[in-house]
């Protein structure tokens, strides 16, 4: 039975309800917003519904989407540097449409303040003091997320379209072709797409573990190039610099970038209770440096970098443009969450007459703050993929996808497929993977590179060949050996070698080898320091003073500590001094001296390479190294027996390099190396240091060597010599199209020689007063494909100075890799 109160009681209810159902309609609506000339998506462009119903801003691929309780009749859109645009609804429940935006005559301004500061540099203050509050590498003890990433290339439509614009009054019918069937093509294929499913675990301070769980690249099978791809989208906003390619950029949040970037507001936007700030940026036109322009979008929720869209000022070589998401996270943490790649291939890289253009999105899913990690998950490799990377089935795939994939990308991928099959481009990705590794794989067995072909003034030109059995004979047993043959001191020379792999470790073996060549008297070679192709090994072309060697060796390499790559070994090696040098050793026998140019060695040492916080990338078959930011240093510790296996000579040798670059924002990078060393006891020319000079008049530069120096012109049992270089900022010295690299050199060495006495048959000079020089090396003055040439000049001063000014002067070339 229903009271009277219980009347009221339901009616208020039935009220209640009814007012509930009725505002539970709601209006569905979403969209896009595209660019009206590129069709491209626009990333954070701000919208308002009827001016205050609801509002925010697109997502990084120009997506928006909210639902309003009451019909919304029109949508205002604004976005710097496009025109405003207000798209009328006519009261729909829901609607989801494509909004396109016309750019305007646009160009960020250079801010003009009358009285007062600008109050877009008070913001970014704000900003630059909550960096490491909103950094989540340096606020959290930990975090770990997935990650989907693809990365599209395509031809750049509008360098197309020119092309076929001149084309059309053209009688050139083989280029109108070649236009023709680019256009059939790219209308159903991309150039090149790569996917990528990766999880990545982050554990203050610096330790990284990245491990590509899924990967598919058009055309290839091996993960190797995802790896490398992924280099190309990584991007921190916070970090004070951060390079693309040969090139360090300074942030417009950095530390620093006040008093080089120009700051303006250029709208404010709302989020909830929060303030939304658009500030646009860019180098201030009385800056020279590499600088950033685009804009921020700051949320004054900790004043946090909520979207960023920047790109390079200087649009010359390769160009990339990054727009990045960033989402507060647990209502404690801004972490980002999308992050989309532009990259603009330079003049100097086209597929036919026309420029790629690649487009590259990358999510970050399941993320976690603070998660419980341990120090031994983590390892020098911050880089790697599962052996399964690239035959993951389909719905692994779906459940990271972003979206599923279109037509033409599924095309793609069958087509480059069937192409890269057909022009084998695993072959020609294995090539790059051959370069990196110094060999050949033919069968089973491995062929080294640096065993083909080399020329030093000793010998010539060296022609030979090197092989060793691959892990397809065995995984724990590598045999090899190696021929040569030098046209002009017309000897042959050869060698062989046994090696042990017995924990599937490829920095931890065992090796028994034996040699019969010749080595440079008087020089140092460091273990594990990879000089090829490198400017500094020129000087090997150069060397003229070597020693016929006979070795045989057992030694053991290995990782000592974390970021100590070491090599214990022990050997007998017989050096006689080649016939075309007049050098004696003189041994005091019976109150006589006695000459011999033979040198029984009997000798037990330590070689090692020491680059704390060394990160590494597996590729499978490979350790590429990611560099450190601290010195590296190399050693040789060696101890000479005497009366042990027929060993003449008792001895204790040290040899040692430190190699550091620095960068000084606007000015540039200074680098230096340092080598050190000494030998306690008597020793032959072999084993004593022969000054590292590098002298002969125009040919290539070797840094790292004093240039004006002869060769083998000092001797030293103890020495040290520092080779500093300054590169200054390239932009420093640019005049329109003319970039050279412009670099200050400063050399100094001192040297100390001990018993000169038993040195016979050549002139002995060393250099206790110092031997100094310096010079200046204009580089990029020509290019010509990837290849950069310039000319350097080197002076010769000081003590060990010749009286003739003319002969203290070097003009030597350079020769470098361009990108």
């Amino acid at each position: 039975m229903v009271t009277g109160n219980s009347r009221v009681f339901f009616a208020i209810l039935f009220t209640l309800l009814f007012s509930t159902a009725a505002s539970a309609q709601k209006y569905s609506i979403s969209g896009k917003v595209i660019d009206s000339k590129t069709l491209k998506p626009l990333p954070f462009v701000n919208f308002t519904a009827d001016n205050s119903v609801q509002s925010g801003s697109t997502d990084i691929d120009g997506r928006f989407a909210f639902t309003s309780t009451t019909a919304v009749k029109f949508i205002s859109f604004t976005y710097v540097g496009y025109e405003p645009y207000v798209y009328y609804t006519k009261d729909s429940a829901s609607f989801n449409h494509i909004i396109v935006l016309k750019p305007k005559q646009f160009e960020l301004r250079e801010a003009v303040v009358v009285a007062g500061e600008n109050p877009a540099y008070r913001i970014i203050r704000k900003v630059i003091a909550n960096k490491d509050k909103n950094d989540p590498e340096k606020a959290l003890h930990s975090f770990s997320y997935m990650t989907y990433s693809k990365l599209i290339f395509d031809i750049n439509k509008d360098s197309l379209a020119r092309k076929d614009s001149l084309l059309k009054t053209s009688t050139d019918t083989a280029s109108q072709r070649e236009v023709k069937e680019a256009k059939e093509f790219v209308d159903k294929n991309y150039l090149f797409m790569m996917e990528s499913i990766s999880s990545r675990k982050f554990l203050k301070p610096d330790r990284n573990n990245e491990e590509v769980l899924a990967s598919k690249v058009s055309g290839f099978q091996d993960p190797m190039f995802t790896m490398l791809a992924m280099q190309l989208q990584s991007f921190d906003f916070y970090k004070e610099s951060f390079s693309i390619f040969d090139k360090e950029y300074f942030s417009p949040i950095s530390s620093g970038g006040i008093p080089k970037y120009s700051y303006l507001i250029e709208d404010t936007v709302y989020s909830g209770k929060d303030s939304v700030f658009i500030i646009s940026f860019k180098p201030k036109r009385s800056k020279n440096f590499d600088g950033m322009k685009g804009v921020l979008y700051i949320n004054t929720n900790g004043y946090a970098v909520q979207n960023v869209i920047s790109e390079p000022n200087d649009k010359h070589g390769i160009h990339i443009k990054v727009q990045q998401k960033y989402e507060f996270l647990e209502n404690r943490q801004w972490f980002p969450t999308q992050l989309n790649t532009e990259i603009n291939m330079g003049r100097g890289l086209t597929v036919g007459t026309v420029r790629p253009l690649g487009v590259g999105h990358t999510y970050i899913k399941e993320i976690e703050l603070d998660p419980e990690l341990k120090k031994r998950e983590f390892s020098r490799t911050e880089l790697k993929a599962v052996s399964d990377a690239s035959s993951k089935p389909d719905d692994f795939w779906n459940k990271y996808r972003a979206d599923t994939l279109t037509e033409k990308e599924m095309h793609t991928y069958h087509s480059m497929d069937s192409i890269g099959k057909k022009e084998n481009f695993n072959r020609n990705l294995k090539a790059v993977e051959i370069m990196l590794s110094g060999k050949i794989p033919l069968w089973k067995v491995d062929l080294d590179i640096d065993r083909f072909v080399a020329y030093n003034r000793h010998e010539g030109f060296r022609l030979g060949a090197g092989a060793h059995t691959s892990d397809k004979i065995s995984e724990y047993i590598s045999v090899g050996g190696y021929g040569a043959y030098g046209f002009t001191d017309k000897v042959l020379k050869y060698g062989g070698d046994l090696i042990l792999k017995p924990f599937h470790d490829p920095e931890i073996k065992f090796k028994a080898a034996y040699v019969n060549d010749v080595l440079e008297s008087g020089g140092t070679k460091f273990y594990d320091d990879n000089q090829f192709l490198t400017p500094e090994s020129y000087r090997n072309i150069y060397v003229n003073t070597m020693d016929k060697i006979e070795k045989t060796e057992i030694s053991g390499s290995f990782v000592l500590f974390q970021y100590v790559k070491a090599n214990l070994f022990l050997n007998k090696q017989t050096r006689w001094v080649t016939p075309d040098n007049p050098y004696s050793y003189g041994q005091l026998v019976n109150e006589r001296t006695v000459l011999s140019n033979k040198f029984n060695l009997a000798e037990a040492g330590l070689s090692f390479r020491f680059a704390y916080g060394e990160k590494f990338i597996n590729t499978g078959t490979l350790l590429i190294s990611n560099g450190t930011k601290y010195p590296v240093l190399w050693m040789n510790v060696s101890k000479g027996f005497s009366g042990v296996m027929n060993g003449d000579f008792d001895y204790f040798k040290v040899d040692g390099k430190i190699e550091k670059e620095f960068l000084i924002r606007s000015i540039g990078r200074p680098s230096f190396q340092l080598n050190f060393g000494f030998v306690d006891g008597k020793v032959p020319y072999s084993l004593l240091n022969n000054g590292k000079g590098s002298f002969i008049p125009y040919t290539l530069s070797a840094p790292n060597s004093f240039e004006t120096m002869g060769m083998n012109e000092f001797l030293s049992s103890r020495y040290v010599s520092l080779f500093f270089t300054h590169a200054f900022n390239h932009r420093m010295f640019r005049i329109k199209k003319f970039r050279p690299y412009v670099s200050v050199v400063s050399k100094v060495g001192f040297g100390q020689l001990d018993n000169p006495e038993n040195h016979f048959g050549i002139p002995i000079k060393t250099m206790e007063k110092g031997y100094f020089e310096s010079g200046l090396v204009l580089d990029n003055l020509i290019r010509y494909n990837v290849f950069r040439f310039g000319v350097a000049g080197f002076y010769r001063y000081g003590p060990y100075a010749n009286p003739d000014p003319i002969d203290n002067l070097a003009i030597k070339f350079t020769l470098g890799i361009a990108l």
